[in-house]
C-alpha cells in the first residue's frame, strides 16, 4: 500500500497594514536601513523637499536623524509586532536628547516597512515615568504611537524646533531643569522673599501658560452628515467627519458653519483623502485628490486664492480616506455680515509683534470663535515665542474626536 504524502503545513498568512511602503532596493541590510529607505520614499513620492541628516552617517544605528532640524530618534519592529524596544542612551544625554520617536515596522522578507507613528520626547516620558531607572532599553506597547508617518511630517513641517524640548530622563537633569529657572530668577536682583511672594500669588500659572492649557481642552466631535455619491443624489449613507474647525453650527443634512474671518484654516482631526470649496457652484480649490493622500492637520487657505467676502456662502466637500471617489460631505461655510467679518491681514497687523497681544487675542477667542483663534495660531506672522509653539504642538498632537455618550 503507497504510503500517504504528508499533509503540507499551511502558510501562515499576515495582514499588511493599510499605509505600508514597498521598497524597491536590494542592497537594505539592516532594519535602520530599511527604516530609513521608507522615509525617503515617503518624502519624494510627496514632494517634500526637507534636509535629512546626517549625510555622512544615515545609516548609523547608533546615530540620531536630523529631519528638518528635529532630532528624531527611529526604532524599529516587527511589521505585526505588538511591541517595540527603545534604546535608552540618547535620553540620558542632557539638551541632546531625541525630540520625536518614531515606529517603523519592516518586513525585510517582502522590503515592505511601515510607519505606525510618532511620540514626542515630553509624550516618551509620561509614558515611561514609572520605569525609569538608567536602563539600557525599554519595551513599550506598539499601541502608545500616534498618527503614523503623517504625524511626523506635521511636526518637522510647521513647528519651530523649539516647541519640541529635547528632555533628559535622568533624575539630575531633571531637577536641574527646575532648579534653573528659580537660579536666574534670583540672579536677576529679585530677594528671595520676593519671588516666594510671586509664586504663592500666582501659583502654577507661572509654569503653565493659560493659553496652552486651554488649547489642550480643545476637542474635535463626530458630525454625522450625508454621504452624497453623487452633487445631486443622496446615497443615504450616513458618515461621520471629525473636525476641529470650521465649528458646524447646524448638524441637520445642510450643515452650517459661521466664518467671520475671510481666510480661515482646515483642520481635520482623522485622514481625509480631498478636500474642495465652491463658490457659486464653481471649484475655488482643492487639496487632494487621490486615495493615497492624507490631509490631517493643518489644511490653510491658499495665498493665491481669492478669500472669503462678508455675506456669502460657500460649499465645503469633504472625501474621507478610504471612500469611493464622489462620495462626499458637504459643510455651507456662510461669512458673517460686513459689522463682524475681518480681513485676516488687517487682524494680524494691528496685533503687531508683540507676544503678548497675539497670545492674549487668541486665549481670548477660544471660547467663542475657535476657527478665528487656531487661525492666527498658525498664522505666518505670529511672533516667535514657545508659549505659542508649545500651543501648537498640543494641538498638532490632537488624534481623532470625542464620542458623544
Amino acid at each position: 500500500m503507497p504510503e500517504k504524502s504528508p499533509t503540507p503545513e499551511p502558510i501562515e498568512a499576515f495582514a499588511i497594514p493599510e499605509g505600508s511602503i514597498l521598497l524597491d532596493a536590494n542592497d537594505l541590510i539592516d532594519p535602520r536601513s530599511f527604516a530609513i529607505a521608507g522615509l525617503k520614499k515617503v518624502l519624494t513620492e510627496r514632494g517634500i523637499d526637507l534636509p535629512l541628516g546626517p549625510e555622512s552617517d544615515l545609516d548609523n544605528p547608533n546615530r540620531l536623524v536630523i529631519l528638518n532640524r528635529f532630532a528624531v530618534q527611529i526604532v524599529t519592529a516587527g511589521i505585526n509586532a505588538d511591541e517595540i524596544t527603545v534604546p535608552m542612551n540618547h535620553w540620558y544625554r542632557n539638551g541632546a536628547a531625541p525630540q520625536l520617536l518614531l515606529a517603523c515596522h519592516v518586513d525585510d522578507e517582502n522590503n515592505l516597512v511601515w510607519f505606525s507613528g510618532v511620540l514626542t520626547g515630553p509624550e516618551f516620558k509620561k509614558i515611561i515615568s514609572n520605569q525609569i531607572g538608567l536602563k539600557n532599553e525599554i519595551t513599550i506597547s506598539i499601541n502608545q504611537f500616534q498618527g503614523g508617518i503623517d504625524r511626523l511630517l506635521r511636526f518637522v513641517r510647521i513647528l519651530e524646533t523649539t516647541a519640541i524640548p529635547r528632555m533628559a530622563l535622568n533624575k539630575l537633569s531633571q531637577a536641574q531643569s527646575v532648579i534653573e529657572p528659580i537660579r536666574k530668577t534670583l540672579q536677576s536682583g529679585l530677594s528671595v522673599a520676593v519671588f516666594a511672594a510671586g509664586a504663592i500669588i500666582f501659583g502654577p500659572a507661572i509654569f503653565r501658560p493659560r493659553l496652552v492649557e486651554n488649547i489642550a481642552m480643545l476637542s474635535g466631535n463626530p458630525i454625522e452628515m450625508s454621504a452624497y455619491k453623487t452633487r445631486n443624489s443622496d446615497s443615504g449613507v450616513p458618515i461621520e467627519i471629525c473636525l476641529l474647525t470650521p465649528n458646524v453650527i447646524t448638524t441637520s443634512k445642510k450643515p452650517v458653519a459661521k466664518i467671520n474671518i475671510d481666510r480661515p484654516i482646515i483642520f481635520p482631526l482623522e485622514p481625509l483623502n480631498e478636500i474642495k470649496v465652491y463658490r457659486n457652484g464653481e471649484l475655488l480649490w482643492r487639496e487632494g485628490r487621490t486615495s493615497t493622500t492624507k490631509l490631517i492637520g493643518l489644511v490653510p487657505w491658499p495665498s493665491e486664492i481669492v478669500p472669503i467676502r462678508a455675506n456669502e456662502k460657500l460649499l465645503l466637500s469633504i472625501r474621507k480616506e478610504g471612500s469611493s471617489p464622489g462620495e462626499e460631505a458637504y459643510i455651507y461655510l456662510q461669512a458673517n455680515s460686513q459689522a463682524s467679518f475681518q480681513k485676516l491681514s488687517d487682524l494680524e497687523n494691528s496685533l503687531g509683534n508683540k507676544k503678548s497681544k497675539w497670545i492674549s487675542t487668541i486665549n481670548k477667542q477660544l471660547k467663542n470663535n475657535q476657527n478665528l483663534a487656531l487661525t492666527l495660531l498658525f498664522s505666518e506672522k505670529a511672533p516667535n515665542s514657545k508659549v505659542l509653539d508649545q500651543a501648537r504642538a498640543t494641538v498638532l498632537s490632537k488624534e481623532g474626536c470625542q464620542k458623544g455618550e
